[in-house]
Order: structure tokens, then C-alpha cells, then sequence
């Protein structure tokens, strides 16, 4: 309590100093600094937290290098910036080292949730996530419950992270994951990333799964497509089936392997969505988590070598997927995912040059606050309904699970008459789960 108390009285001084130097500022340049609007870098105010607590922590003023390395090495928020980061509470700063030169934004915003004051919702979108990636999204692959999204509706282009929709059609509609492939003249020499298949060389369909997840092969993408789907354009359109069967509808898909097509793209939901449904899948899971592979090169002395170009797989404990991509289009793509405790998250970053970085500071946030809590128990007893003073009981078929942050709670309600027989998990007043109660024998 003691130390809980000197980091909220740090805060509240620095927020109270940086108030002086905007009030200061407004009024000798006779403007506020928002109608200004001249500001080349921004701090977040979850950086000021971390800093304060730092500052707690260790007994050292780390408020003056944070914000020096923050005015360093941020230089995209610009003045036309400032509206795609409306929701964003941050502290602007202008000039050398760390002196303030203008005001503060929503300041007193900046105080509540320094203090814990502001509600968990805006906590959580202001503080806690934060990408520079165009369009982002961070989902619980079990439930698919949405943990945080930016712009996760908008359609753009993808790169190579289609081939997880790409892999997921070939499981789909593959039954013999062995079956040996001849390859066609017409899936070699692709351009972009490749495994380098030769013409009439012969590959088992899993084999050219690892080449397409692990080294973006291109050209494994095409074989793959021609396999399965006959033709390129008749496993597009199977590609657009198994999206639209996972309710997907922000998406088209044209070609195999990502590279760009003005009519091929999707969204971060939607991609968050595939993923999920394809990380339930046990072979995807142990093709996307392999670290690297050893595969057919046939005609040669040795096999191929091929390394997950995912560095999450060595930086991040507990990752465990998924793909990487990019195009001067698409910008870097990553689709990456990390299993604690339990739970599984999946962060999708579409044009984010640090792809890595924030998808590993966002997985560390979901897991920081969220835990998949035991809901419902496999065959929890759920009612009684007499008949003639006969008894029948119901019971929930299975067990469910959910992400709850602390201090969520949730509320089940049980349906019990003679046309329905239903379990329902509620969140806030949503229905986050819905199952039909089965009669104990």
C-alpha cells in the first residue's frame, strides 16, 4: 500500500508539472495547443505510468529518459496525424531532451488512469494495447472474444499471410496429407520467397505445407493450389468458401500466396477469425509452431533445410505461430500467437514495420490481463423438471471456458420448458455462449 501510494503521488506531480507548462505555453502563444497542432512527437500515457512506477520502483528519475527516448525514436505522429490517433491519450512534446513545450491532452484522462480511476474499457483501448500498425486486432483463439481491435474492419491488402487461409483450405479438402505431388513446370520460378521446386520433382502435400508456412514458398503455394484445386482460380474460389464459412466478410482472395492483386484482400477481424479456426486444427498448429524442417529435395544430395522465418518462435516464450508476410503494398504483415496458463492469443498487425516487437508487447498485455476462467463444468447439473413425479435432469454437454479480465463477471442463465432446454453465458448483457442442455441418464 505504502508503494502503491508513492507511485500515485508521482504521477499526479508529474501530470500537475506538465499541466503548469501547457497553461504556460497556451498563454504565451495566445492559442491552446490543440488548435496549434504543431507537434512532432508523441509520448502515451501508458508510458508516464510505466515511468512513474519505474521511478517507484528504483528510486531513480526515469521520467527524463523515457520521454527523451520517446521524442527520439517517435516521429509519426505529425500534426496530420493527430486524427487517426483521436482516441489515443498522450502527452505531446516539442524540442530537445525532455522539456515540455506544450500542453497536455487530455490531461485529466491522464491522471484517472494513472490512479485507476478511468473505466476498464478505456483503460484498456488508451493504455494497455498500442500498435502503429495500420490495422490490428488481438483475439482469444477458443471463444474468438475480441481483446482489442484498431481499424479491424478495414479491408487491405495482406501479403503472405494469406497462405494461413491458403493452409487451411489445403487440411479442408486434403485427405491424404502424404500423397506425393509431381510438380508442375507452372508453380516454379515464382517470384517473391521460394524453396526453389524444380519441374517434375516429387514432394508429399505435408512437405509443401512446411515449405509454404515456414519459408513462404510462392512457389509450395502454387503447387499446393493446383493439387487440391485444379486450377489457381478454382482454389481462390475454394479459398473464398472457407472464409465465408467462418463468417468472414471483409475479404477476397485471388491467388495462393499473397502477392499483390488489387482485388485480393482482407481484414484484421477476418484474419483474426481464420486463424483461429485454423490453429483448431492439430496438423496446422505443429506445421506453423516448428522451429525448422528438413524436407524432400529430391535429385540432390541433401534435403532441404527450411528455418520458420517467425522470430517470435525463439524470442517469445510460449509462441507458437503463426505467419509472416510482406509486399511494397501490404507493408509487413505478422500473424503471431502464445499459449499461457491455457489460453491461446492470436495478434494480427497489417503494415507495421515493428511486427515483432508489438506483437510481442500485446501478447504481453492480453496475458497481463486476462485469464480464461472455468465457466460452465462438463456436466454441471443444471436443472430439474418433473413429470407425472418423475425427475429429468439436465445437464451442460460440455465444459466452457471464457477470457475475463479482474473484476468481470459473468451470468448464466438456464432455460427450462417443454420446447427448449438451453444454457446461456452472459457478459455485460451479451450472449458469449449459447448450448443445449442434455438430459442425465
Amino acid at each position: 500500500m505504502k508503494k502503491f501510494s508513492s507511485f500515485r503521488l508521482i504521477v499526479c506531480c508529474v501530470c500537475a508539472y506538465l499541466a503548469v507548462c501547457g497553461v504556460v505555453c497556451a498563454v504565451s502563444n495566445n492559442s491552446s495547443f490543440a488548435a496549434n497542432k504543431q507537434f512532432p512527437s508523441c509520448i502515451s500515457s501508458a508510458q508516464i505510468v510505466r515511468a512513474a512506477q519505474n521511478y517507484a520502483d528504483h528510486k531513480t528519475s526515469a521520467f527524463s529518459t523515457t520521454a527523451q527516448a520517446a521524442f527520439e525514436t517517435t516521429n509519426v505522429y505529425a500534426s496530420e496525424k493527430l486524427e487517426e490517433q483521436q482516441n489515443d491519450v498522450g502527452i505531446f512534446f516539442k524540442g530537445n531532451n525532455s522539456s515540455v513545450a506544450s500542453g497536455v491532452l487530455s490531461l485529466a484522462n491522464v491522471a484517472k488512469i494513472a490512479v485507476g480511476q478511468s473505466s476498464p474499457k478505456q483503460a484498456d483501448d488508451t493504455c494497455a494495447f498500442s500498435t502503429t500498425a495500420h490495422a490490428a486486432a488481438v483475439v482469444e483463439r477458443s471463444t474468438g472474444r475480441v481483446l482489442f481491435e484498431k481499424n479491424s474492419h478495414q479491408s487491405l491488402p495482406m501479403a503472405s499471410t494469406t497462405k494461413i487461409v491458403t493452409a487451411l483450405t489445403v487440411l479442408n479438402n486434403c485427405q491424404n496429407l502424404q500423397q506425393v505431388v509431381q510438380i508442375p513446370a507452372e508453380a516454379c520460378g515464382i517470384e517473391g520467397s521460394s524453396v526453389y521446386l524444380r519441374a517434375g520433382e516429387r514432394l508429399t502435400v505435408c512437405e509443401l505445407l512446411y515449405g509454404l508456412m515456414l519459408r513462404s514458398g510462392n512457389d509450395c503455394a502454387v503447387a499446393l493450389a493446383l493439387t487440391v484445386g485444379g486450377t489457381v482460380p478454382h482454389f481462390a474460389e475454394m479459398m473464398n468458401q472457407t472464409a465465408t464459412s467462418l463468417g468472414c466478410t471483409e475479404s477476397n482472395f485471388v491467388t495462393p500466396h499473397g502477392l499483390h492483386h488489387n482485388n485480393h484482400y482482407t481484414s484484421a477481424s477476418d484474419l483474426a477469425k481464420i486463424t483461429c479456426a485454423a490453429l483448431a486444427n492439430p496438423v496446422f498448429r505443429q506445421i506453423v509452431s516448428t522451429k525448422s524442417v528438413k524436407i524432400s529435395n529430391e535429385g540432390m544430395e541433401y534435403n532441404r533445410l527450411l528455418v520458420n522465418k517467425n522470430k517470435l518462435l525463439s524470442s517469445y516464450d510460449g509462441a507458437d505461430g503463426v505467419k509472416t508476410g510482406y509486399t511494397k503494398k501490404a507493408g509487413r504483415c505478422f500473424v503471431g500467437s502464445a499459449t499461457k496458463n491455457g489460453m491461446q492469443v492470436v495478434v494480427v498487425v497489417l503494415n507495421c514495420a515493428p511486427m515483432f516487437e508489438e506483437t510481442a508487447q500485446m501478447l504481453d498485455v492480453a496475458f497481463e490481463n486476462y485469464r480464461l476462467e472455468r465457466v460452465i463444468l462438463q456436466n454441471k447439473l443444471c436443472g430439474v423438471v418433473y413429470k407425472r413425479g418423475k425427475p429429468t435432469y439436465y445437464v451442460a454437454p460440455e465444459p466452457f471456458s471464457y477470457p475475463l479480465k479482474k473484476g468481470e463477471k459473468t451470468q448464466t442463465k438456464i432455460t427450462l420448458d417443454d420446447e427448449c432446454q438451453k444454457i446461456e453465458v452472459f457478459l455485460n448483457g451479451n450472449c458469449v455462449y449459447r448450448a443445449p442442455l442434455t438430459v442425465w441418464e
